[in-house]
């Protein structure tokens, strides 16, 4: 008897909840269409204000229930009362849970960035793996383009950073490894830089500096090759090798880097900072020119002239490319932090850094 009651007056309680939230419930417009969340934001300054140009989702009723990319833009004395401002134009509160991309463009190369960045690593709602790029090109137009990229299932920002992240010489730029390498002693960091070329975006495979926040050079694509080498993204891409000598004729290779191991050690002669690097790659000749050998897996192929011609090519490559830290002097490849650990060396190395190359290439088919 007490069961049947107890279960009664449960049901009772349940019903009048029920009744009581039923009618708010249903009269309280969704929670989304309040919102207008980012998913790409881009930063400009000009005249000691920031503009804020983001693609954003937009949850609107229609027939199909569909959502709407839109690109809109607000600005302020800073970063927060730009946001603000594009929530008071969309009369939305605009979130950033869904930010994966942040662009950093016009006016930023005398801005120390990370304390814009700051703002965002501060936010919650944002993921500090949240990727990186730099740009010259005006923002608007360059979002415009990605818009219509993404309608038409070709390449768009997004899926260029992510490119980057898995491809590009250094590690991936992301919030998280931006403030990792400004703590350093070397005070780096490196962000992609991406343009618009011919009405389209375009990822050019260089690559901005920063020290102590604030912008000071770029790595170009060819620079950035050969740097790849000297990291794990090496692997599985196509290079040109140059000068091939057989016979007393000249060839021209395109091989694929099948395997790349490096190896990096420091130490001081006579107090001077000296870095070995040494590398073991492995490469499959795609292309001869002119096509002399035809069959490119026939015994034959000059395959010691092939290896001794890119071991020049890449030592040649990482000289010019490394001479880039005395020449600007910032240390991009943070080797300040291995004298560091090593030596506990506290000297400015930019300006006397040695270096010693042991290359060793192989030709298989």
């Amino acid at each position: 008897m007490f069961r049947m009651l107890w279960k009664k007056k449960v049901a009772i309680v349940l019903v009048i909840l029920i009744v009581i939230t039923l009618p708010v419930a249903i009269t309280r417009p969704a929670q989304m269409l309040n919102k207008a969340v980012f998913t790409t934001i881009g930063i400009e300054k000009e005249n000691d204000m920031y503009t804020i140009t983001g693609e954003v989702i937009v949850n609107q009723f229609n027939e199909f229930g569909a959502k709407f990319i839109e690109i809109t833009s607000g600005s302020g004395e800073n970063i927060n009362e730009a946001i603000n401002k594009i929530s008071q134009i969309r009369g939305r509160t605009m979130s950033l849970a869904h930010c994966s991309l942040i662009i950093l463009g016009k006016g930023m190369e005398g801005e120390d960035i990370s304390q814009l960045l700051t703002f965002f690593l501060h936010r919650t709602e944002i993921s500090s793996n949240c990727s990186l790029l730099w740009t010259s090109a005006p923002m608007e137009e360059l979002l415009t383009l990605s818009k219509e990229a993404a309608d038409n299932r070709t390449n768009h920002l997004q899926q260029i950073a992510d490119f980057n992240r898995k491809n590009q010489f250094g590690e991936p730029a992301t919030l998280k490894q931006f403030f990792k390498d400004y703590f350093r002693l070397s005070k780096t960091s490196m962000i992609p830089i991406v343009s618009i070329h011919a009405d389209a975006i375009y990822n050019p495979n260089t690559i901005a500096v920063f020290e102590d926040g604030k912008y000071t050079f770029s790595i170009s694509d060819e620079e950035a090759t050969f740097l790849a080498f000297l990291n794990r993204r090496a692997s599985r891409k196509q290079i040109s090798i140059e000068d091939v000598e057989v016979d007393g004729k000249t060839y021209r290779a395109v091989a694929e880097v099948q395997v790349n191991r490096h190896r990096i050690r420091t130490r001081l002669d006579n107090n001077v900072p000296t870095v070995r690097i040494r590398v073991r790659t492995r490469l499959k000749i795609m292309d001869m020119t002119p096509h002399t050998f035809v069959d490119l897996k026939s015994p034959d192929m000059p395959a010691r002239q092939i290896a001794t011609a890119f071991e020049k090519d890449l030592i040649a490559g990482l000289t010019k490319s490394l001479a880039l830290i005395p020449e600007n002097g910032t240390d991009f490849m943070q080797f300040t932090d291995r004298f560091w650990q090593m030596h506990r060396y506290t000297g400015d190395i930019t300006d006397h850094l040695a270096f010693e190359f042991n290359v060793k290439a192989r030709v298989v088919n």
